[in-house]
């Protein structure tokens, strides 16, 4: 994803693998931001501490490093019928097949006018040459290169007085086109370098270029439009003809240039980001100490220069031409410029172009100033103590640990790697040590994981056996609940029936209490009669005595005395037979007697039954509620055990 419309070179994050070969071959520390997404580590671009040099690009192999330039807005523009013209840089000879024909094909577009840049680049030598002599300079740091304008601005602003004060080819270019041919289209730069955006966009450039059109995203643009430029017309380039200014796009093509007209130079040729940027820091503590230094410094971002430039597809995977193959292509070409012959007396062209310079325009038309950009080439020191919480975020605990610096975070050193994190520019997890460490933490906690799990399922099989356990208890209570409902079941009918019995019971006492009055009158009764079968006795008795008599006087009485004598039989007979019913009465009397005691006996056990049976039914019944009581104390306890171990 493209971070901002102004990013020139960006990340494709879902392509990034966090390889951290960008941190690693970056030269600006902190210029590359690792961080996290979803889990996995990416890097990012600082935009603005990046200087483009674009080795980044060069050295991930996944496609996650991407950049872009002008292309798309320069083909809607000329579509859409803008005034346009085209200044092409010399490495096109060796990047784009035919592309002689490729200019017949923006010509037909609607192109204008397409200038050599190598004819810039003879104006950028000739300038250098005049403002050596002019301003009497000792040394200077020549400038086409982007990246290398970037750095020292942002990093080493004590070697901007020793940039050449000339501006690149492509300005140069674009100058002489606006100043002495009175061009006022739009420029666009057909470039090898996608660095060059920056210069064109640069304040002190005054926007004279419009765009960077990459030769890698002009030739993509040609293929995804299904564009053959091979059956356009061959057409050249407009301007009056270059020297050997398209050298300059090959290491040391400056340093030929000014040999050819100032001999025994001390001209230093380097390039490649590996060695430059390290080199300029040497060169800024020389110009400290005044010592000497080479005249001019032929200096390219590019391992092998503007011909493999960032813009282009000559990678080591894809280049079309072998670095030979360019040598020999730009070899043959000097040749036949130095044998060219230019103007009206013949000289070579590149005496007379210089002439003609001298002649036309001042070199300071061509001055190019610079700005201060002020940023610290290495991150700030951090303070010891801050230090170490990053060694202890980072599992840094021995100091063993802090020197391993393997370089696998891109960083070269365990320090830098911490005072990055300290600065937010890295991340613990990009560090190979962290994460082995982290490895073995989580193997550690994978063990211990283990014997959770299978502690876990001991626990498991140890609750699955409690669960029957529990299971077996919610049984055994369930048995005992529903025990408890038959019980209190039970108890309700026992309650129920003592209640029954309790109500006979006292309807017995009171049939008892009718008994005893029956008894007592009956007693009474008997009393009566009894005292009436004594009188009737001692009646019988006196009768008897006076039957005894009335027969004594009736025997004596003789034959005078013998009706009464028979009456006196007669009631003698009937007091017998009344002593006799007496006596009688009298036994059953007695019986009755002895009935009525047994009654009152059986009566007063009756009683004391009753009397016990009702105590018994008071104490049944305080035992029933109690039981009751105790029912449904245990029953509430047995739901509660029931709940809990659910």
């Amino acid at each position: 994803m493209v971070n901002a419309a102004t990013d020139r070179l960006y990340l494709v994050e879902e392509k990034c693998a966090g390889c951290n070969q960008c941190i690693g071959n970056c030269p600006i520390p902190g210029a590359n931001i690792a961080y996290l997404a979803d889990g996995i580590n990416k890097v990012k671009v600082d935009s603005i501490r990046c200087i483009h040099c674009g080795e980044c690009i060069r050295v991930c192999e996944h496609g996650a490093r991407q950049f872009q330039d002008d292309c798309e807005r320069f083909f809607t523009d000329l579509k859409a019928g803008a005034a346009i013209s085209v200044i092409a840089a010399p490495s096109i000879m060796v990047n784009i097949p035919e592309y002689q024909k490729l200019f017949g094909y923006l010509k037909r577009l609607g192109v204008r006018l397409i200038y050599d840049v190598s004819f810039g680049a003879d104006i950028t030598v000739w300038a250098y040459l005049k403002a050596v002599k002019e301003r009497k300079i000792s040394h200077m740091i020549a400038q086409p290169c982007p990246p290398v304008v970037n750095y020292i601005e942002k990093y080493q602003e004590k070697l901007i007085p020793r940039l050449a004060p000339v501006h690149s080819p492509m300005m140069c270019t674009a100058i002489y086109m606006r100043k002495y041919q009175d061009n006022r289209d739009r420029i666009a730069f057909l470039s090898p370098c996608l660095g060059k955006g920056d210069e064109i966009k640069d304040a002190n450039t005054q926007g004279l270029v419009e765009y960077n059109v990459t030769f890698k995203k002009l030739m993509e643009y040609l293929k995804s439009n299904g564009i053959n430029y091979g059956r356009e017309e061959a057409i050249g380039f407009d301007d009056i003809g270059a020297s050997l200014g398209f050298l300059f796009s090959r290491p040391g093509g400056l340093k030929e240039n000014v040999e050819y007209f100032v001999k025994d130079a001390w001209i230093r040729q380097i390039e490649g980001p590996g060695h430059i940027y390290e080199y300029l820091e040497e060169y800024t503590l020389s110009d400290e100490k005044k010592e000497e230094l080479p005249l001019l410094l032929d200096i390219l971002n590019c391992s092998y220069g503007c011909n493999f430039g960032t813009g282009t597809e000559q990678n080591a995977l894809t280049r079309t031409m072998s670095l030979d193959e360019v040598d020999r292509t730009f070899n043959e070409k000097k040749r036949q410029r130095s044998k060219e012959k230019a103007g009206m007396l013949g000289r070579k062209r590149m005496e007379y172009l210089h002439r003609y310079f001298d002649k036309t325009m001042p070199w300071t038309d061509f001055e190019r100033r610079y700005t201060k950009k002020t940023l610290s080439l290495n991150l700030p020191k951090v303070d010891p103590q801050e230090l170490e919480a990053v060694y202890r975020q980072m599992n840094k605990e021995e100091a063993e640990s802090r020197k391993i610096n393997c370089s696998a975070c891109g960083y070269h050193s365990c320090e830098k790697m911490a005072i990055a994190i300290y600065h937010g520019v890295n991340i613990p997890n990009n560090c190979i040590d962290y994460n082995k460490k982290t490895v073995e933490l989580e193997k550690e906690m994978i063990t211990a994981r283990e014997s959770q799990i299978q502690l876990a399922q001991e626990m498991e099989a140890m609750a699955e056996e409690r669960l029957a356990k529990v299971e077996s208890v919610n049984g055994q209570v369930r048995t005992i609940l529903s025990a408890i409902e038959s019980v209190s079941t039970g108890n309700e009918e026992t309650a129920a029936a003592i209640e029954s019995i309790s109500m006979k019971a006292s309807d017995i006492t009171g049939v008892m209490e009718t008994l005893n009055q029956n008894i007592a009158f009956m007693e009474e009764r008997l009393d009566n009669f009894v005292n009436s079968s004594r009188q009737i006795v001692e009646i019988a008795n006196q009768t008897n005595l006076l039957a005894l008599n009335a027969a004594i006087e009736s025997a004596r009485a003789g034959e005078h005395g013998k009706g009464f004598s028979v009456v006196a039989e007669e009631v003698k007979h009937l007091a017998e037979q009344t002593k006799f019913l007496a006596g009688n009465t009298q036994g059953d009397q007695e019986e009755m007697l002895r009935a009525t005691a047994d009654v009152l006996s059986t009566k007063q056990l009756i009683d004391q039954r009753i009397e016990e049976m009702t105590g018994s039914i008071h104490n049944i019944t305080a035992f029933v509620e109690e039981i009751t009581a105790n029912t449904e104390e245990i029953s509430k306890s047995a739901h509660q055990v029931m709940v809990e171990m659910n």
